[in-house]
């Protein structure tokens, strides 16, 4: 995929290189589920309550930032930020509106999280979270300083890059709107779903 943006460039990275803990990137976790009528790779999470999530990338720090009309879109399997939308995880939009609001855009199976911390959540929990209290397809979440969210990345593109799927859980630590710009800045955990 393409490079990340340079440290302090508008959306890119804070310039911390990720830190690998788990499987290289290119071990296939588990093959997704397939869907009966196409036959093709699935976005819903197998749940397996007793698997064991192994850790890739722990609080992981991206600042992701969206200008009315101009949304920005994060690769969270990478972590990644300003991919194009075919291969993002999660997409941020700021509406045009005096006063807008900026959202989370999110198209895989997650969920939203009232207790815990990212520091006390296990790709377990977070899978968990996630079968027990989705948050619908497409749902827009807006954006505010505390939020946390379970996700799973993309079944499909998974299995099209050759890569695991992930558990991730994400923590909104700050968010700056100024000048028509909405900059959030979220860490990221990320355990690959086993097989």
């Amino acid at each position: 995929g393409p490079a990340p943006a340079p440290s302090g460039e508008p959306g890119g990275s804070t310039g911390q290189e990720p830190r690998p803990t788990g499987d290289p990137a290119g071990d296939v976790g588990e093959p997704p589920a397939v869907d009966p009528t196409t036959g093709e790779p699935s976005d819903e999470i197998p749940i397996n309550p007793t698997a064991q999530y192994t850790l890739v990338y722990e609080k992981q720090q991206l600042k992701i930032q969206a200008r009315c009309n101009y949304p920005t879109y994060a690769d969270l399997d990478k972590p990644e930020v300003r991919v194009s939308e075919a291969v993002a995880d999660l997409g941020v939009f700021r509406t045009c509106s005096t006063g807008g609001v900026a959202v989370f855009q999110i198209d895989t199976p997650a969920a939203s999280v009232s207790e815990g911390s990212l520091a006390t959540l296990s790709g377990t929990d977070c899978v968990d979270r996630i079968r027990t209290g989705p948050i619908a397809d497409g749902a827009e979440v807006p954006i505010k300083q505390g939020n946390l969210l379970c996700l799973v990345t993309s079944a499909s593109r998974a299995v099209t890059e050759g890569i695991s799927r992930k558990v991730v859980a994400l923590e909104v630590v700050g968010v700056v709107d100024e000048q028509g710009t909405s900059t959030a800045t979220v860490n990221v955990t990320t355990w690959n779903i086993p097989r």
